[in-house]
């Protein structure tokens, strides 16, 4: 017999979660946060998914725990400087067919560089990445397929305001080289990947969240991070749309929706 679907627990919840995703590989949300209080550190960010991945900074490098910043939730801060939290080799985006990350954030500055707030890639490279997600004024996704393929991105066309909240998402398509990305629910560009056809890669994929892969200087993310959902599939548009509804909703950011958006209206 099949349980009846899950109720939500903030106001105008659907029935529909990202543990409803079967390729569900990371799933990090700052209302799942306990034992915090505002201002204080946070050490792990637990992973709500089957995964186990639970992202970890050291003493020096923790971001903040604020309360009641958006829609009344809780969101994790990071100032640009030293805040991030790392995963290690988990193989996030090796040997699969696709992926798809998407967040609720928004930055706080106007960067000269990209600020970077996802990456899975080679442990101690800026460019090796086979997933990566940057904003700062503008937002940008970037991957590869395959360890020997260039590096590509796609930059949105229109700037992104400072201190905006913001869906972001990029959908990587390893099986025919492609990606796109997602910007407040709308399609905003597409690259190849390089390789297509393979799922293939040889070397261990780290992650890291809010720097990439050398924690370098100029790429450390500066704002609040709400949510950070990452899956083992290139999404396709139905589960898509479900998840940044549910996203939407639960934050408080439907007026972020295009008025053509399946839940604009109602949460899925």
């Amino acid at each position: 017999m099949t349980p009846p679907p899950t109720v939500l627990h903030w106001p105008g919840g659907g029935s529909w979660d990202p543990s409803q995703l079967s390729s569900l590989a990371a799933w990090y949300k700052a209302d799942a946060i306990t034992g915090l209080s505002d201002g204080d550190p946070v050490s792990t960010w637990s992973d709500e998914s089957a995964s186990g991945w639970d992202a970890t900074a050291s003493s020096t490098d923790r971001p903040t725990y604020k309360t009641s910043i958006l829609n009344g939730l809780p969101v994790v801060r990071f100032n640009g400087t030293d805040h991030y939290l790392a995963l290690g080799a988990v193989d996030a985006s090796r040997n699969v067919s696709g992926s798809t990350i998407y967040a609720v954030l928004q930055t706080d500055v106007t960067a000269a560089t990209f600020r970077c707030w996802w990456f899975t890639g080679i442990a101690g490279s800026t460019s090796s990445a086979r997933t990566l997600a940057n904003l700062s004024s503008v937002a940008r996704i970037g991957g590869r397929t395959l360890d020997s393929d260039s590096f590509a991105s796609v930059s949105v066309t229109t700037n992104v305001p400072v201190s905006s909240w913001v869906l972001h998402g990029g959908v990587f398509d390893n099986a025919n080289g492609t990606m796109a990305q997602f910007v407040q629910a709308s399609a905003n560009g597409t690259a190849s990947l390089g390789s297509s056809g393979t799922t293939s890669n040889t070397a261990s994929s780290a992650v890291m969240i809010g720097t990439n892969g050398n924690a370098s200087s100029t790429a450390f993310f500066d704002g609040d991070i709400a949510e950070i959902v990452f899956a083992h599939q290139a999404l396709g548009t139905t589960d898509r749309e479900k998840l940044e509804g549910y996203l939407a909703h639960k934050w408080g950011l439907t007026a972020n929706l295009p008025s053509s958006h399946p839940y604009k209206s109602s949460a899925p």
